[in-house]
């Protein structure tokens, strides 16, 4: 199907708003942070930073490849919603879900940083320096989305097409905005320098429109096999 003006509009705009988030979000808030205590819970406001990129970034992955938003349909059947709520109503139910599970994936990735200070907490032990942990290794969700994808494929399964994108899109763009202040974690292979300002801004732009790419070749290999929407795709 080809583009409509207005669905240009609309994945201009919130590749727009990706961008501001990614830049001005992040600049102000690299300000405000520096004059908190290492362990301010207003630092959160850093992480809601990482969680709105994500947002936007899988907005527009699933704007590009709509197959690919979180499909809530079968909960709502349980809970005797599907046949009382019209259809436009359960997309939008399934747009807002498949943005909040984006968001928190995205944000998540943090909890490391009080893993180790909770458990020293609870063993009685001396609090620890609050430093990035093991969710901030970048080659695990890489090959957690290689992984997915070629199941995906083999097995035709939808889900594994949508978790191996969640991954790269959410969790990795997270890994790149910190990897301006400390690099990539790419253990055991070592740690990449400092990531310029730049290549931050031109992955976060860049990564969900690859990543739709990507995805829309996997999803057409697949489409003889798996039911999916006649909607547009990127390729």
């Amino acid at each position: 199907m080809a583009f409509t003006g207005g669905f240009i509009i609309k994945v201009t705009i919130i590749w727009g708003v990706l961008f501001i988030t990614a830049w001005l979000g992040n600049s102000v808030v690299e300000k405000f942070t520096q004059k908190l205590p290492p362990k301010s819970l207003l630092r959160a406001t850093d992480t809601a930073v990482h969680g709105l990129i994500g947002l936007f970034s899988f907005w527009l992955v699933y704007l590009l490849c709509p197959d690919l938003i979180l499909d809530m349909s079968y909960l709502l059947s349980c809970l005797g919603f599907e046949h009382s709520w019209s259809q436009q109503r359960i997309a939008q139910i399934n747009s807002i879900f498949s943005l909040g599970v984006a968001f928190m994936v995205s944000c998540i990735v943090d909890l490391d940083h009080v893993f180790k200070d909770i458990f020293h907490m609870i063993i009685g032990g001396q609090r620890v320096p609050w430093k990035r942990g093991f969710l901030h290794f970048s080659l695990p969700p890489l090959i957690f989305t290689l992984v997915m994808y070629i199941s995906a494929v083999v097995s035709h399964s939808m889900w594994c097409l949508k978790l191996g994108t969640l991954s790269v899109v959410c969790i990795i763009s997270h890994h790149i905005r910190d990897g301006m202040n400390h690099g990539l974690w790419l253990q055991p292979l070592g740690m990449s320098p400092q990531l310029p300002w730049w290549v931050y801004i031109c992955i976060t732009q860049f990564l969900p429109l690859g990543i739709s790419a990507i995805v829309s070749v996997l999803l057409l290999k697949m489409k003889p096999s798996v039911s999916l929407s006649s909607e547009r795709y990127i390729v």
